[in-house]
């Protein structure tokens, strides 16, 4: 982890010259800023999700109690003895998990702004962000193990469809620099997702134990 570069990149991308443009050509909600996590030395497992969630645009974090997406899917998926029902009740629970992530995992997205919705549901998030800075991210991290949640991040780094992507998880590797880091995909896992969390196709089950088994060795 490169921890300098990491924030020259997080300030560029809280300076981002479109915030202040109506006509810009990124796709985020207007009311929407860039959020980004903090680095650390310790994270050596890179997220990289679609884009900020509509709770966490509102609380402008991405990691708060008050994130939904984060509390009960996020720490569900890289925990095998998180309970969402008991972070829910208990936020001393959730801090002891949130921490945790906090310390194995540097998080960010594919577009790092809330596109907004649309009256069917999110409104479709562009390349933008990822021409700009995922490549740099990537090589200013490092990391042992990259994790890929959702469409968009995962076909822009594997190049391929989401199912054809998750069928190869045991094998996938991502080079860069001459070094090939081993990813795995799985897809979205919000509620609003069931229908394909539920498809075999999508081996969903069996991609969470995946990404628990990888996390258990960093514990």
């Amino acid at each position: 982890m490169d921890i300098e570069k990491i924030k020259q990149i997080n300030k560029e991308i809280s300076q981002c010259k479109y915030i202040s443009e109506k006509n810009h050509p990124c796709n985020r909600d207007i009311s929407s800023k860039p959020l980004c996590t903090s680095p650390a030395k310790t994270q050596k497992i890179l997220l990289i999700s679609n884009y900020p969630s509509n709770i966490a645009n509102s609380n402008t974090t991405l990691i708060g109690f008050e994130n939904t997406f984060f509390r009960n899917h996020i720490l569900s998926s890289f925990f095998r003895d998180y309970n969402k029902g008991t972070a829910k009740a208990d936020e001393t629970y959730f801090k002891k998990f949130s921490k945790k992530f906090d310390q194995l995992v540097y998080w960010t997205h594919y577009s790092k702004c809330y596109p907004g919705k649309t009256k069917t549901g999110h409104k479709p998030a562009n390349s933008k962000c990822s021409d700009l800075y995922l490549k740099r991210e990537i090589e200013a991290v490092s990391p042992d193990y990259i994790i890929l949640m959702g469409n968009d991040a995962i076909k822009f780094i594997t190049k391929d469809s989401l199912i054809n992507s998750i069928s190869k998880n045991r094998t996938n590797s991502y080079n860069i620099n001459n070094i090939d880091i081993p990813y795995i995909c799985l897809t979205n896992p919000a509620n609003s997702n069931n229908g394909c969390k539920k498809d075999p196709r999508y081996r969903f089950k069996e991609t969470l134990e995946q990404i628990q088994i990888t996390m258990e060795d960093y514990l």
